[in-house]
Parts: C-alpha cells; structure tokens; sequence
C-alpha cells in the first residue's frame, strides 16, 4: 500500500508493510551472493524507522569512519535481488537512483525494517 500514490517518499515518510518509490543518492554497496546487492543509500532526511543495515564493515565507500557514523541515521540500505541486480552493480557512488516499487517491510527474524527491490 503507497499512501503516497507515485510520488517519491522520503526516508522521513517510512512505515512499514509499505510500498513505495523513492530518490536518492547511493552512497555504497555491498553484495553478499550473485543473486543480492545491498545499496546503503541517503535522501537528506533522518530515516524515521529503525532499520536494518548490514554492517559497516561490509558496505564499500569512500567515506571515513567518522562520515559513516555521522550520516548512519541518514542512511538507508536496499537489498536488491535477482534481475536487478545487475543494474544495481553497474551504481557508482554518488549516483542518484530513482526507484520504484519499494517494499518496507518487518522481517520475522528482526524488529527492524527492511526495503527490498
């Protein structure tokens, strides 16, 4: 359900068991299988749910320590699966990436919210 129709959310906007698309700037990756990219991602605004990201160590970027930690509440990981992740490999950092069709969800192993593609 996207109580937003088409219009992009922003990560202040989230709720779960929500569909919905969004823009925003990518600012890592990190890919666990062939089948998965997790894009850590940032729209300007302070992700209002508690989200589940992969750890720090994992996610490629070129931020520092300190940058990584300060924009942590700003960030927001997308795991991307099977045909799109192809697209998602050929992602840059800094790139903006329009996406559509977003699911926000509550994993049944996590009390955290997850955003698949």
């Amino acid at each position: 359900r996207n109580l937003f129709n088409d219009e992009p959310v922003t990560f202040s906007q989230l709720t779960s068991n929500f569909y919905f698309n969004m823009i925003a700037m990518v600012i890592g990756s990190y890919q666990p299988s062939s089948v998965q990219v997790v894009l850590r991602c940032m729209d300007g605004t302070r992700v209002a749910l508690p989200i589940l990201q992969c750890s720090a160590p994992d996610i490629r970027h070129h931020l520092t320590l300190t940058e990584a930690e300060l924009l942590q509440p700003y960030c927001l990981d997308v795991h991307v699966y099977n045909e799109h992740v192809e697209k998602a490999l050929d992602l840059q950092m800094g790139d903006m990436v329009q996406f559509h069709n977003l699911h926000c969800y509550i994993p049944k192993t996590d009390s955290s919210i997850m955003v698949v593609l």
